[in-house]
């Protein structure tokens, strides 16, 4: 599905927000709740994170503003950049970064996956860059995660504290609006949600998303002197990453080599998606077929069992080529 435009927004100067993976009819109408008189546009694909790549078609970010202003029926100015991720929709999130761009404020929720071990250069280093910025009150952002298990891939529950670098952070807890604790310095926030299963996923979508970017929405209204949004591309800006687990500098976006992935929850989407990253890069996370090769050729091992010699010479002929 292309970019779709929830709402117009109003202003000459507007805030305009650009979310993925998100279902346009179901959440489109909450992102626009969260971030009054903002240009709303969304974007939903299937549940392949590689449907979110700029070679699968993703709009470079530059493209999408404009592409934006077209929709709306009217040239504006662009007051903040606000980008949201859900699940597979990270991905997009993380090309724009690996390109340069920088957005005013971003929301990654659950989708912030990466192959095992993780590619740092194009799977981790942007990300940081980001996170840190944001530490720095020069960028705002928001990480969450559940607490899913992945196979042959890191789960966001690995990946996102990776990411944010605030370990030793105090961790305040909330039933709010699903149970959850929050670390919290300077613009960063990092949520990590309770629950192991498909809903819990989705839930990101249905319950977590609108107050969530309300609130940072919120944080960055009030700080919009320091949030332009930088869509020149190029190298993003050296930074000293601080934490407790941190490297050292980083900077500098790179060629993006996949990475991402969907959970396997992600087969209950709303409004359609779904399924498993099957993306041929190296770096990426296994493929559906290569994760389950060992149940698949059970399963073909026990339907050759009961069939009779003859058409099983025939089905092993064909599986092997």
């Amino acid at each position: 599905m292309p970019l779709t435009l929830v709402t117009p927004g109003s202003g000459a100067v507007r805030d305009l927000v650009i979310a993925y993976h998100v279902a346009p009819l179901v959440t489109g109408p909450k992102i626009a709740e969260a971030a009054p008189e903002a240009c709303v546009l969304v974007e939903m694909n299937n549940g392949l994170s590689s449907a979110y790549e700029l070679r699968n078609g993703l709009v470079p970010l530059p493209e999408a503003v404009a592409k934006a202003k077209e929709m709306a029926g009217e040239d504006f100015e662009v007051g903040l950049l606000i980008l949201v991720g859900f699940s597979a929709g990270c991905e997009a999130l993380r090309q724009h970064l690996n390109q340069g761009y920088l957005p005013s404020v971003m929301l990654a929720l659950d989708g912030t996956h990466a192959s095992s071990p993780p590619n740092p250069e194009t799977q981790l280093q942007a990300w940081q860059v980001f996170c840190q910025l944001a530490k720095d009150e020069q960028r705002v952002a928001r990480i969450t995660h559940t607490q899913i298990d992945t196979y042959g891939y890191l789960p966001t529950k690995v990946v996102a504290p990776m990411l944010a670098e605030i370990d030793d952070a105090p961790a305040v807890a909330s039933d709010d609006p699903m149970p959850h604790t929050t670390q919290h310095v300077g613009w960063l926030w990092l949520d990590a949600y309770e629950g192991k299963v498909g809903d819990d996923h989705n839930n990101q979508q249905r319950k977590v998303l609108e107050p969530s970017l309300a609130e940072i929405v919120e944080v960055a209204r009030q700080h919009r002197d320091v949030l332009a949004p930088h869509l020149d591309g190029g190298p993003l800006p050296d930074v000293t990453i601080t934490g407790s687990s941190s490297g050292g500098d980083a900077g500098g976006g790179g060629e993006d080599a996949g990475g991402g992935g969907a959970t396997s929850a992600d087969a209950g989407e709303i409004d359609g998606g779904g399924g498993e990253d099957d993306s041929s890069d190296p770096g990426a996370p296994p493929s559906f077929l290569s994760r389950h090769r060992w149940g698949i050729g059970l399963v073909v091992a026990l339907a050759l069992a009961g069939t009779g010699y003859a058409f099983r010479g025939r089905i092993q002929k064909a599986i092997s080529g």
